[in-house]
């Protein structure tokens, strides 16, 4: 005799965002009675709402707006609700409408953060490559100076990128900062805002993601200096560059 097959089980469905939900949209806006609208917006519009902002966050990547993630998640929400009044389902979906409000709205948050950030670096001491070059500790050198040691510097570190980061990833992304210094007489000023915002641009990487490279970088960078002031490149050959063990994270994510 044969035995009867278990049935097999439903895969979960992922839409989220149903013609019940539009139909809920529409019954939202025609209610008055605050009670009401508050049991319909639980039942049936808080779950699909909430997981089309998760999704427009991540899909459009808005990982750069200054805001943590629960709060950028927080104010996109509440905008859509502000603004749910205004969808009229006879002209399209309110899921079309509502999607590209919010991905406006992050677009909108990641600019004024962006501006902000240009604002806080143009406001602080920083490295002008036209006439000052570098300042620390109160000691100010010579432009000359520094740029005949920068071009020193991104090849030492280039012909020893191995020897200093033994992971791939800090590999990509002091790369990506050998670059930029080999540019960087296109570049008007340097600082490290600045410095994180262009990095995080090449390498889709949040900002904790560099720090590590980023305080190898700036040490060797100082001790070579220093050398490079008294003996010029005698002692080059005998300088251990300054490592840290790796630190496993994920790039890009």
């Amino acid at each position: 005799m044969e035995k009867a097959q278990k049935p097999k089980k439903k895969a979960k469905s992922k839409i989220y965002f149903t013609q019940e939900t539009e139909d809920a949209i529409v019954l939202y806006n025609k209610t008055t009675n605050s009670d009401v609208k508050n049991q319909i917006f639980n039942q049936y519009l808080n779950y699909p709402l909430s997981k089309l902002v998760e999704n427009v966050i991540h899909t459009y990547k808005f990982y750069n707006t200054g805001i943590a993630y629960s709060s950028l998640f927080d104010h996109i929400l509440e905008y859509l609700i502000e603004k749910l009044y205004k969808i009229n389902t006879d002209r399209g979906k309110a899921f079309s409408y509502l999607t590209v409000t919010a991905r406006n709205y992050g677009i909108l948050l990641s600019k004024n953060n962006l501006e902000k950030s240009k604002r806080e670096f143009e406001q602080t001491d920083c490295y002008e490559l036209d006439t000052v070059a570098y300042t620390k500790h109160g000691q100010t050198e010579n432009q000359e100076e520094l740029s005949e040691f920068f071009d020193i510097y991104v090849k030492y570190i280039n012909e020893r990128m191995k020897d200093i980061f033994p992971n791939k990833e800090e590999i990509f992304i002091a790369q990506a900062f050998m670059e930029l210094f080999d540019k960087r007489a296109d570049i008007d000023i340097f600082n490290k805002k600045a410095l994180y915002i262009i990095i995080k641009e090449k390498t889709r990487c949040e900002s904790r993601f560099i720090t590590n490279v980023v305080n190898i970088l700036k040490v060797n960078f100082y001790d070579l200096f220093k050398l490079y002031r008294i003996s010029g490149l005698k002692y080059f050959a005998y300088y251990t560059p300054v490592t840290r063990p790796y630190i496993k994270r994920r790039i890009g994510k």
